[in-house]
Order: structure tokens, then C-alpha cells, then sequence
């Protein structure tokens, strides 16, 4: 097996670093699927059976990095990849002062330990060559057989497909609901209609979004609604996002919330599940 990678383009170190944090604030440690034409990195949830992937980020290696190189598994076949687990606040760690970096290189290594090594390199005013700084991260190689455990997620169909409102407004009213209640309901109707909504015994509390976009498509209801825990919710709009071009909230009624964010070659899933109502 074999990995390089490098990121030399500002605004791509920038946000390769805004994705890594966005992975660390959702999870200690994460799965690295290494592919010919994109990295991905992958945050199961470790507390359900089977085991459910709740975030699936997608980093495509032409739009990110000036030189790409892997062997996977297998040259020969679909298996041309490469599952790893590591820390990912280690990386968020190493890379949170690389914003005037001039390079970032990743590779992976094998001197005293299985590593995902990360060479940075920085301009120097005082010295002639740049000074770089080398990090290595303990990996664990995912075997082939669990490889399945690790797949995005299957929608057969969703209930309503909605056009999310701006992530920061979402944010700051989920941030006054969570002091009311551990849970929020998510609505949406198929007249582009989303609310946010806690239903406490002394009072209920909504906020509601008109007049955005629907896939009508893809809306196999009028109207679709799901009771999520807050705090789950807050964590992954506390992060750092993206610029998102394009920002889509899909529902199914009484089961799953699924955002997606998309920003020329980076796509970001998140599946946030239902929690039971008492």
C-alpha cells in the first residue's frame, strides 16, 4: 500500500483544515478511506447496532491536492483502497497554525509504528530554506472484511427534500432552544415551509423558514417532521462550515435528518438519527 498527498493552494489548505475540525468536534477518532480520485473521511456511530455512519466527508483530490498517489490494497480491482483508522484531534492539533503555510504533505509511513506522517512546510524571512515540521500519527489499518462496516449510507426514499436555511441562523436558534429542552423537532412541508420547534409543559417555541426551494422529485409526502437530541444537532453546527454553495436538508419522517453541504469538489454529509419521543 502506498499514499502521498499534496496541498500547496491557500484556500485549499484553509478548508482542508475547517474539515478536519468540522471531524474532530464530531469524534476523537475517525476512518480514513484513501480512493483513487478522493479521500474520505467517515464517522461511524459507535453506540449503535449495526453500526451507522454519522458524518461522510468527501474531498476530491482534483479540486485539493497538487500531487496525489495511492495503491490500495489491490492495483488490480475495486479493492484499489485503503481504510485506516486514527486520531483525528491529533491532525486537528497539528494543522491548527497552518494557515500561512506554504505546503502540506501527507504520507504514509511505517518506521517504528504504522503512521500517517504530515510534513509542513512554512516560508521563512529569516533563513534561506523553509522550515518544515514533521508529525507522525499512529494509524490502524481497517482489514478488508470490515471495509462493509464503513459504507455511506442507503436512502430508499426520503419524505420531504428541502433547501436548508443558512446554517449560521440555524445555529444561533438551536442555541436558544437548547436551553429549553435536550430535543428539538425539525419540519418541513412540500410549500417550502421549515421549522424548528421544542415542546416543553410550560411552553412551545418554533421558528419558521418560508419560501425555500423543494425537490418535489425526490418528496414522496406533503409534509415531514423529526424529534432529534439538541445537543448532537449543536455540535455539528458549532463547526467551523464551509461556504456551501449549495445547502439541502433531507428528511425522513420520524427516522433520520440528513444535511448536505457542497463546495466545488468537497461534500459534507451529515446523518443526525431520531431520537424516541416519551
Amino acid at each position: 500500500m502506498r499514499f502521498r498527498a499534496k496541498i500547496v493552494e491557500s484556500n485549499s489548505i484553509k478548508q482542508f483544515l475547517n474539515i478536519v475540525t468540522v471531524v474532530s468536534k464530531l469524534s476523537k477518532s475517525c476512518i480514513l478511506r484513501i480512493t483513487g480520485d478522493c479521500l474520505v473521511f467517515i464517522v461511524p456511530d459507535e453506540h449503535s447496532i449495526p453500526r451507522r455512519t454519522v458524518l461522510w466527508a468527501v474531498l476530491e483530490q482534483n479540486g485539493f491536492f497538487e500531487h496525489y498517489d495511492m495503491v490500495g490494497v489491490n492495483a488490480l480491482d475495486a479493492q484499489n483502497e485503503i481504510f485506516l483508522e486514527f486520531n483525528i484531534s491529533l491532525l486537528a492539533s497539528i494543522l491548527s497554525n497552518v494557515k500561512n503555510a506554504k505546503s502540506i504533505k501527507m504520507k504514509l509511513t511505517h518506521k517504528t509504528f504504522p503512521a500517517l506522517t504530515v510534513e509542513i512546510e512554512f516560508p521563512s524571512q529569516n533563513y534561506a530554506v523553509n522550515q518544515m515540521c514533521v508529525h507522525e500519527i499512529p494509524i490502524t489499518i481497517v482489514p478488508l472484511p470490515l471495509w462493509r462496516e464503513y459504507k455511506q449510507p442507503e436512502i430508499v426514499e426520503y419524505d420531504i427534500v428541502i433547501e436548508s436555511p443558512p446554517l449560521r441562523k440555524v445555529k444561533n436558534i438551536v442555541d436558544k432552544l437548547r436551553q429549553l429542552s435536550d430535543r428539538i423537532t425539525i419540519c418541513a412541508t412540500d410549500t417550502g415551509l421549515f421549522s424548528l420547534g421544542v415542546n416543553t409543559i410550560p411552553c412551545t417555541v418554533k421558528t419558521l423558514f418560508r419560501n425555500l426551494s423543494v425537490d418535489h422529485s425526490n418528496c414522496s409526502k406533503s409534509t415531514a417532521s423529526a424529534l432529534v437530541e439538541t445537543k448532537r444537532l449543536s455540535q455539528f453546527l458549532s463547526c467551523e462550515l464551509m461556504n456551501a454553495s449549495k445547502e439541502i436538508c433531507y428528511i425522513v419522517s420520524g427516522n433520520l435528518i440528513h444535511w448536505y453541504l457542497e463546495h466545488k469538489t468537497l461534500q459534507l454529509h451529515y446523518y443526525l438519527a431520531t431520537t424516541l419521543d416519551d
